[in-house]
Order: C-alpha cells, then sequence, then structure tokens
C-alpha cells in the first residue's frame, strides 16, 4: 500500500474524516466566548409579592418578566433575567394584586456584566451593584407597642425607607435597613393606631458604617 510521508494512505484518510465530523462541535465550543449575554439579579427584601419587568430605555420595550414572591424570616427571595444583551434598560415592579410599584434608573449595561437590584419596603427597587458609599442600620424595639419606622434624609425630610417593627415579647424585635447610601439622615417613629412619635438625632452614615437604634418605653428611639 502506498505511504506519505511513511503514513499509510487509508490511515491519513480516516485522521481527515475524524477532524471533518469534529468541526461542528469545534466551532459550537469558540462560539461560547464570545457570547454577549449578561445577568441581572433582582432580590425581594419587602413583605410583598412583585411583578418585575426588564425594559428596554429608548422604548420603553419589554424585554423580559417574572414573578418574585415575598420576603420570609429565611432571607431574601432572588431571581434574575438572564442572557440580556448589552444596551440601556430599566426595571418595573408592580406590588401583586395591587397598581402600586416604582421604577428604577436607567443604567446601561456592558458586554459579561452582571446587575443587582434589591426591593425594599415599601415597594421601592434601587441598584445595590456597588457597595461603596453605603452602609447598614439595625433599629430593636424592646417597648410593648408596634411601630412604624422612617428612614428620613436630613436636608429635605424626603423618606428613604419605612417599615413596621413589631412589639417586645420575650426578646426584642429587629429589623435593618441594608445598602443605605452615605449620608445625613435621622429616624422617625410612630406608635401605630396612635399619633405618638418619636425622632432621633441627626446621625452620618459613613460607607461600610452600621449604625444601631433602640425604642424604648414609653416610644423613644434612641441611637446606640
Amino acid at each position: 500500500m502506498a505511504k506519505v510521508f511513511g503514513i499509510s494512505l487509508s490511515a491519513t484518510a480516516g485522521i481527515l474524516l475524524t477532524l471533518f465530523a469534529m468541526m461542528p462541535f469545534l466551532a459550537g465550543c469558540s462560539s461560547s466566548d464570545d457570547d454577549d449575554g449578561v445577568v441581572i439579579e433582582v432580590c425581594n427584601s419587602d413583605d410583598e409579592a412583585y411583578r418585575v419587568e426588564l425594559r428596554r430605555d429608548s422604548d420603553g420595550m419589554l424585554v423580559q418578566d417574572f414573578d418574585i414572591g415575598k420576603w420570609y424570616n429565611l432571607g431574601d427571595v432572588c431571581d434574575s433575567f438572564e442572557d440580556i444583551d448589552p444596551g440601556r434598560y430599566y426595571i418595573v415592579i408592580t406590588e401583586d394584586g395591587s397598581e402600586n410599584g416604582d421604577k428604577s434608573d436607567a443604567f446601561y449595561l456592558e458586554s459579561g456584566e452582571e446587575k443587582y437590584f434589591r426591593i425594599k419596603s415599601p415597594g421601592r427597587i434601587s441598584d445595590t451593584s456597588g457597595t461603596s458609599g453605603r452602609g447598614r442600620i439595625e433599629i430593636c424595639n424592646s417597648d410593648d407597642e408596634d411601630y412604624i419606622v422612617e428612614l428620613r434624609q436630613d436636608s429635605d425630610g424626603k423618606v428613604v425607607e419605612e417599615f413596621e417593627i413589631g412589639k417586645w415579647y420575650n426578646f426584642d424585635q429587629c429589623d435593618e435597613l441594608a445598602d443605605i447610601l452615605e449620608g445625613e439622615y435621622y429616624i422617625v417613629i410612630y406608635e401605630k393606631d396612635s399619633n405618638n412619635s418619636s425622632e432621633s438625632d441627626t446621625f452620618y452614615l459613613s460607607d461600610g458604617e452600621v449604625e444601631t437604634f433602640s425604642i424604648k418605653s414609653p416610644g423613644v428611639i434612641e441611637n446606640n
């Protein structure tokens, strides 16, 4: 049998056929490196379920949507938009069974980028992709009354976040405000079913800082 460079022609033909057969798979592997799809994760730390929509900023066109369940004691409920093309988008949330909702600021997604958003009480969505310039506030209730808690900007009194906190039983009831932008704030508490209220001193929340507060009888909030 004839040989080329010491290799039989039949063996050479077999090698070539094998390489041709593998070409589609090799092409498939190389194309995966060019995938521009990005991921946007949304977590819900509110006690309401929401419809979550990703819309294109240029024309408001719906790109993807999903339903996300309410927060439980086990932790936040999270879901994500996947394989999104790079571009400019915004997110709309609508409370389940209601017309109440919120809209995020428009944002641009780069190729291969991941973005993170959080839904917080009372039905607000915010971008938590960056941790720089953010802090956390923890509030514990040792009084035997239920309260509504508001975090307000010191500059204009605008409510940034609010939640309800239960009364003290055999141990304090605690909750927290996470991913709060660095800045100057104060806290107002309202006793439920009453006009009684109390206001904390103004405080500055620094990057990475944790501020702790206690609600004590008779309805006074203090910075620890």
